[in-house]
């Protein structure tokens, strides 16, 4: 959902109220060095991501209590039935401190859920402690709680999470159905920008998507907008909102920062592939730009047309349209401009998809030439427009809310949804 966005800068979070200063606007210096630090990262990200497999010479070697805490979880994991994504969603809140935003995805998860809470410092983790949950720790370096009523279960692990994030990548003993990171430390010093955990080999990794979705907060811009940048560098798209109400603060830091009037971001990341072929289709698409008003279409496989037929071609995604306020809406699907290069033309010459619809989007095509055409996977000839014009945000979803509509009798190969 596009949001109306400010600049904001703040120091490092730490403890001191004092330390917590909001800027208007940033100055035009750190602007340029914010953009020079960007384009390290996308330069810097491809090379991490080649150097992850264990066992490449520069990967250092993997500490010992991590590689425990790992096996730890995957044992635990197993012995509950919990690996399998069709059963059982696994959520990791990594740098989870002291717990709250963990305690609080898990007080709200849905049942048959499975919330990791995960930070390196034994001292944070142990105040989990006093919660009211009864939490059994088999070592040092696992706890977990189970809710019998709900089959949910919530688990802190102490870990080094760059660590955690490539033995989860190379083993894959399991795949997580969202991923949070709130809060972050963002070593606002420009030459430690490679230990802000986006400049990290594990955020290449995450960054692409293929871990499930990513939610990252934090009270610095700055932070917010290289994430966001480095993000579309793994061709993703991102939605950036601003966080608001304290009752709803998912950190200590959180519930800090609102109070004290300071804006907060966060930053999401809703991926989901339908096969690698799909994935090319929809990712990296550079020609997209945050103004466009429509919201190209891909056809999925090659199509033939023959001359004078008119065909109804099956796009095999699905879209549930929301306004600015969240709401359902309407909207039109309309040929591209560059459909006049080919003899084909949009037979209802434009599509109106009601809000409540959630079947597959199809176009039916008339070829006006003496001749067959083909269109090729992948080509682009209509696009979804808004009825406001405003441009599109996109998220990726494994299901759409069902409606009295639904899908009017149409199958649907993969789901999606589109938000402005």
């Amino acid at each position: 959902m596009r949001q109306s966005m400010s600049t904001l800068n703040s120091k490092a979070d730490n403890n001191n109220d004092n330390d917590i200063y909001d800027l208007p606007d940033l100055e035009e210096s750190e602007r340029e060095l914010s953009e020079r630090i960007t384009n390290r990262l996308i330069t810097t990200l491809p090379k991490h991501r080649a150097s992850l497999q264990i066992g490449h010479p520069t990967l250092c070697k993997l500490p010992t209590h991590t590689i425990q805490a790992y096996k730890q979880l995957v044992s635990y994991l197993k012995d509950h039935d919990l690996t399998d994504p069709s059963t059982t969603e696994i959520t990791i809140d990594y740098y989870c401190g002291k717990g709250l935003s963990t305690l609080k995805s898990f007080s709200n998860a849905s049942p048959n859920s499975c919330i990791i809470g995960i930070d390196r410092s034994e001292h944070r983790l142990s105040s989990i402690a006093s919660s009211s949950l009864p939490f059994t720790s088999p070592s040092s370096l696992l706890s977990f709680s189970h809710s019998p009523s709900s089959n949910s279960h919530i688990i802190f692990l102490r870990a080094d999470i760059p660590t955690f994030i490539h033995l989860l990548d190379n083993y894959k003993d399991f795949k997580p159905a969202s991923n949070r990171i709130y809060y972050p430390n963002p070593y606002p010093k420009s030459r430690l920008y490679t230990r802000r955990f986006y400049g990290m080999k594990c955020w290449a990794v995450l960054g692409e998507g293929n871990m499930g979705p990513v939610e990252v907060r934090s009270n610095w811009w700055t932070l917010i907008s290289q994430v966001k940048s480095s993000w579309e560098n793994f061709g993703g798209k991102v939605t950036v909102q601003e966080v608001k109400g304290t009752d709803d603060a998912m950190t200590h830091f959180e519930r800090k920062y609102l109070k004290k009037g300071v804006k907060c971001w966060k930053a999401m990341l809703m991926v989901k592939f339908y096969g690698e072929e799909v994935k090319g289709m929809y990712v990296g698409r550079k020609y997209q730009h945050s103004s466009d008003s429509g919201w190209d279409l891909h056809f999925p496989s090659a199509v033939t047309v023959a001359a004078g037929e008119t065909k109804i071609i099956d796009l095999r995604i699905s879209i549930d349209a929301r306004d600015g306020e969240g709401a359902e809406t309407a909207f039109w699907i309309t040929p591209r401009s560059s459909i006049y290069k080919t003899p084909l033309r949009m037979a209802n010459s434009v599509g109106l998809i009601d809000k409540g619809y959630r079947g597959t989007l199809k176009v039916v095509v008339d070829n006006i030439k003496g001749e067959e055409y083909t269109i090729e996977k992948g080509e682009r000839l209509f696009q979804v427009v808004g009825k406001d014009l405003k441009p599109w945000d996109w998220e990726s979803v494994e299901t759409l809310d069902e409606t009295e509509r639904g899908d009017g009798g149409f199958g649907s190969t993969g789901s999606g949804v589109v938000t402005k």
